[in-house]
Protein backbone atom coordinates (compact mmCIF):
# COMPACT_ATOMS: atom_id res chain seq x y z
CA UNK A 1 0.00 0.00 0.00
CA UNK A 2 1.23 3.50 -1.32
CA UNK A 3 0.57 6.33 1.56
CA UNK A 4 0.77 9.67 0.50
CA UNK A 5 2.30 12.60 2.09
CA UNK A 6 -0.97 14.34 2.91
CA UNK A 7 -1.52 11.31 5.38
CA UNK A 8 -0.21 10.33 8.74
CA UNK A 9 -0.61 6.84 10.32
CA UNK A 10 -1.37 7.36 14.13
CA UNK A 11 -1.41 3.72 16.14
CA UNK A 12 -4.42 3.59 18.25
CA UNK A 13 -5.34 0.92 21.26
CA UNK A 14 -9.00 -0.57 20.60
CA UNK A 15 -10.67 -1.87 24.35
CA UNK A 16 -9.76 -5.47 23.13
CA UNK A 17 -5.93 -4.02 23.64
CA UNK A 18 -5.44 -4.82 20.07
CA UNK A 19 -3.10 -2.28 18.18
CA UNK A 20 -4.48 -0.36 15.34
CA UNK A 21 -3.19 1.94 12.29
CA UNK A 22 -5.37 5.02 12.14
CA UNK A 23 -5.05 6.84 9.26
CA UNK A 24 -5.48 11.13 9.63
CA UNK A 25 -4.95 13.73 7.17
CA UNK A 26 -2.53 16.27 8.36
CA UNK A 27 -3.36 19.57 8.95
CA UNK A 28 -2.11 22.50 6.29
CA UNK A 29 1.43 24.01 7.90
CA UNK A 30 1.72 27.23 8.85
CA UNK A 31 2.11 30.07 6.02
CA UNK A 32 5.35 31.95 6.37
CA UNK A 33 6.44 34.99 5.47
CA UNK A 34 8.97 34.76 2.03
CA UNK A 35 11.46 37.65 3.54
CA UNK A 36 11.36 37.82 7.45
CA UNK A 37 9.80 34.02 7.85
CA UNK A 38 7.45 35.02 10.24
CA UNK A 39 3.94 33.45 10.88
CA UNK A 40 1.31 34.89 8.71
CA UNK A 41 -2.37 35.45 10.02
CA UNK A 42 -4.57 33.07 8.08
CA UNK A 43 -7.93 32.25 9.60
CA UNK A 44 -9.21 29.94 7.24
CA UNK A 45 -7.38 26.44 7.39
CA UNK A 46 -9.65 24.11 5.13
CA UNK A 47 -9.13 25.90 1.81
CA UNK A 48 -10.13 22.93 0.02
CA UNK A 49 -13.98 23.53 0.94
CA UNK A 50 -13.67 27.17 -0.81
CA UNK A 51 -14.23 28.08 -4.58
CA UNK A 52 -11.02 29.42 -7.04
CA UNK A 53 -12.07 32.39 -6.92
CA UNK A 54 -12.29 32.58 -2.52
CA UNK A 55 -8.90 31.45 -2.43
CA UNK A 56 -6.79 33.67 -3.80
CA UNK A 57 -4.80 36.32 -2.18
CA UNK A 58 -6.82 40.13 -2.31
CA UNK A 59 -3.38 42.29 -1.71
CA UNK A 60 -0.54 42.91 -3.42
CA UNK A 61 2.32 41.08 -1.88
CA UNK A 62 0.68 37.78 -0.27
CA UNK A 63 3.50 36.02 0.52
CA UNK A 64 4.40 39.00 2.59
CA UNK A 65 3.81 40.06 6.25
CA UNK A 66 2.62 43.47 6.79
CA UNK A 67 5.61 44.83 8.30
CA UNK A 68 7.86 43.60 4.92
CA UNK A 69 4.80 44.82 2.15
CA UNK A 70 5.39 48.08 3.91
CA UNK A 71 9.12 48.21 3.12
CA UNK A 72 8.58 47.20 -0.22
CA UNK A 73 5.64 49.77 -0.55
CA UNK A 74 8.25 52.42 0.65
CA UNK A 75 11.01 51.15 -1.71
CA UNK A 76 8.97 51.45 -4.33
CA UNK A 77 7.61 54.86 -4.08
CA UNK A 78 11.50 55.75 -3.44
CA UNK A 79 12.81 54.80 -6.77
Amino acid sequence: MRLLKSIKIVQRKTPGRKAVAHFKKKRPANVLCSNCGTKLNRTRLNLRKLSKVQKRPQRPFPNLCSRCMREVFKEMVRK
